[in-house]
C-alpha cells in the first residue's frame, strides 16, 4: 500500500542489513516545489496545533503494556540494542509526525461508499436509490448479501440473494456498518505468517471496539449520536494498523528477513497512532462529529463529549475483553480494570456482562 513512500524513505541500495542512515536527509532537500507546498497545506489542514495527551495513571500503563504484550508477544531482553528496529522506527515516526505524503497514499473513500452512507443518513432516504449505488459496486453488494446471511442477521434457514430482501433483513443501520466494514477491512496487513497473527489480533480489536461502541451508545446516547458510534469505534484503532502496515512493508523493503523487535511495535503503536487516526478521519472528510469524538479520545475524562467517552470506553473494553479471553488477566483482574475504567454504571455493567 506504501511503497513509493518506503522506498523514498529507505536507500533502495540491495545491502539490505545495513540501513542508509542519512538517504532520507540527503533527498529530501529534492523534493519539488509542488510536493513541499501539498505538504505544508495538507500538514496545515490535519495539525493545527500539536496534541497534548494527558498523563496516564499507574494502571492505565498497566493495561497498556498487558494489551500490546497481547498483540505482539512479551518483549525479552528489552535492554539489547536493536539498530535496525530503532532506525526503521525513527524513520516512520518522523513520516507519522507530518503524515502529509502519506495521507496522499491512503486509499479514498470510494464515491459509492459516500453516496450510500449520505443517502442512508438522510431519515427520509429511498430505499432503492440506495441499492442502486451498491448495486455498481460488485463487491458492495455481494458483501452486503453475504452479511444478509450472516449469523448476526440471519432470520431464518432461507437464503438470502438479492439485495432488496438483504435490506429487510439487516436495516438501515446494518446495511450503514456493512459498507463500511468492508472498506476498513481493506487496510488490514496481507503479509507473512509472521506478521499476520499481530494484524489479525489488531483488526479483531477494530471490530469488537465497533460493536461495543454501538452496543454501548444504544444504552446510554441519543439514537442520532449511537447511528455514528459503530463507524468511529471502527476506525478508532486505524493508526495502528496503518502504522503496523508501514513497519512491516519498511522491514520488506530494506531487510526481508529480519523482524522487530516486538518492544520497537509497541512505542511506534503507543505514540502516534492516535494522531494518525486523526489526521486519516480529517483526510477523508468525515463529519465534525466524528473528527471531534476521535479528537477527544486524547482528553481527560472529564472534557469528552458522551460520545467520546463511549468510544473511549468501548476501546478499553475491548482491550481488557481481549485479555480475559488470551488468559492474560484472571476475571478479578477484570473485574478491577471494570471498576478503575469505567465511570459510567452503564459501561461496567455491559463490561461485567461479558463474564461467564
Amino acid at each position: 500500500m506504501f511503497k513509493a513512500i518506503i522506498n523514498g524513505i529507505f536507500s533502495v541500495k540491495k545491502d539490505l542489513t545495513i540501513p542508509d542512515y542519512e538517504f532520507y536527509e540527503r533527498t529530501r532537500k529534492e523534493k519539488s516545489e509542488a510536493e513541499e507546498q501539498t505538504k505544508r497545506k495538507l500538514i496545515q489542514q490535519i495539525n493545527s496545533e500539536p496534541i497534548q495527551e494527558v498523563v496516564k495513571p499507574e494502571f492505565s500503563k498497566k493495561l497498556e503494556h498487558d494489551f500490546y504484550g497481547y498483540l505482539f508477544g512479551e518483549s525479552v531482553n528489552t535492554s539489547t540494542k536493536d539498530p535496525l528496529s530503532d532506525h526503521v522506527s525513527q524513520q516512520i515516526k518522523e513520516l507519522l509526525k507530518a503524515p502529509a505524503a502519506l495521507l496522499t497514499e491512503m486509499p479514498i473513500m470510494p464515491a459509492s461508499v459516500s453516496s450510500a452512507l449520505t443517502s442512508l443518513n438522510n431519515q427520509n432516504f429511498n430505499i432503492n436509490d440506495v441499492l442502486a449505488i451498491i448495486l455498481r459496486e460488485p463487491s458492495m453488494a455481494a458483501d452486503t448479501i453475504k452479511l444478509a446471511n450472516s449469523a448476526k442477521y440471519q432470520r431464518n434457514n432461507k437464503q438470502v440473494v438479492d439485495l432488496k430482501t438483504a435490506f429487510m433483513n439487516i436495516g438501515s443501520q446494518g446495511l450503514i456498518n456493512g459498507v463500511l466494514y468492508v472498506f476498513i477491512n481493506k487496510f488490514t496487513p496481507n503479509s507473512k505468517l509472521y506478521f499476520k497473527c499481530f494484524g489479525n489480533k489488531i483488526w479483531q480489536h477494530c471490530q469488537q471496539t465497533a460493536d461495543l461502541s454501538q452496543s454501548l451508545a444504544e444504552l446510554s446516547l441519543s439514537k442520532e449520536e449511537s447511528s455514528a458510534s459503530y463507524l468511529i469505534g471502527l476506525i478508532r484503532n486505524l493508526g495502528i494498523m496503518v502504522s503496523f502496515q508501514l513497519m512491516i512493508e519498511a522491514f520488506s523493503h530494506i531487510a526481508p528477513d529480519a523482524t522487530p523487535s516486538s518492544m520497537t511495535f509497541k512505542k511506534l503503536m503507543s505514540s502516534h497512532s492516535l494522531t494518525l487516526t486523526i489526521a486519516i478521519a480529517k483526510h477523508w472528510q468525515l463529519p465534525v462529529v466524528i473528527v471531534q469524538a476521535i479528537e477527544q479520545q486524547h482528553w481527560a475524562q472529564s472534557m469528552k463529549s458522551p460520545l467520546a467517552t463511549c468510544i473511549s470506553e468501548a476501546n478499553v473494553m475491548s482491550k481488557i475483553l481481549s485479555l480475559l479471553k488470551d488468559k492474560v488477566i484472571d476475571e478479578i483482574q477484570y473485574k478491577k480494570y471494570c471498576h478503575q475504567y469505567f465511570h459510567s454504571e452503564t459501561a461496567r455493567n455491559l463490561a461485567l456482562g461479558y463474564l461467564p
